[in-house]
């Protein structure tokens, strides 16, 4: 018999809410060499770090002067809640924006809406993301055949800034058929933190 690979919890507690949650379905913020206070979402960067959850209320609670202060142990000019979250949702577009270009030339994505129905109905996509400005009829298209097979399904950027990642025309949405590669954009989706 092989051995069993036990997989161990890491658990943070979000600075805003203060509940302990999984460190993956977190955002850490950690404090630049200058003092700016700065989304780390690849989790690497350098230095002590905070963790908070990606919603709006905990990451505006989070950015309190005193709750800083205790998290970074030592004083933090917090920076303006309206910026920071604009900042945010920026740096988590461009991320995604890279990772289906990946995807893409990986051979994991599927785009084009005949492709893409293809594909649902086989069952071979497990995570689909829709454009913002996609017509009415085809996202109820779309969130019906995913709410059938229960996959996850999001609505981000415009059809043209979609079909811009993968080097496409317009899309209206694009299909993930690898669970793994999936799994990597959960550390960017949803990109709505209201």
């Amino acid at each position: 018999m092989g051995e069993e690979r036990k997989t161990h919890l890491v658990l943070r507690t979000c600075l805003g809410c203060r509940e302990s949650k999984e460190k993956g379905s977190l955002i850490r913020l950690v404090l630049l060499p200058d003092g700016t206070l700065h989304a780390d979402l690849e989790g690497k960067l350098p230095g002590r770090g905070a963790y908070v959850c990606p919603r709006q209320r905990c990451i505006v609670s989070a950015l309190h002067p005193k709750k800083l202060e205790r998290a970074f142990r030592r004083q933090v000019s917090p920076p303006d809640p309206e910026h920071f979250l604009s900042r945010l949702l920026t740096q988590k577009r461009e991320k995604i924006a890279t990772l289906l270009g990946l995807a893409q030339k990986a051979g994991r994505l599927v785009s084009g809406h005949a492709r893409l129905m293809q594909a649902l109905q086989r069952g071979e996509i497990v995570l689909l993301l829709m454009a913002e400005d996609i017509a009415p009829e085809r996202r109820s298209e779309y969130e019906q055949l995913c709410q059938q097979q229960q996959i996850t399904c999001y609505s981000l950027l415009t059809k043209h800034e979609l079909g811009a990642c993968i080097g496409k025309e317009l899309r209206s949405a694009v299909g993930l058929k690898d669970a793994r590669f999936a799994k990597v954009f959960d550390a960017y989706l949803p990109l709505s933190i209201s």
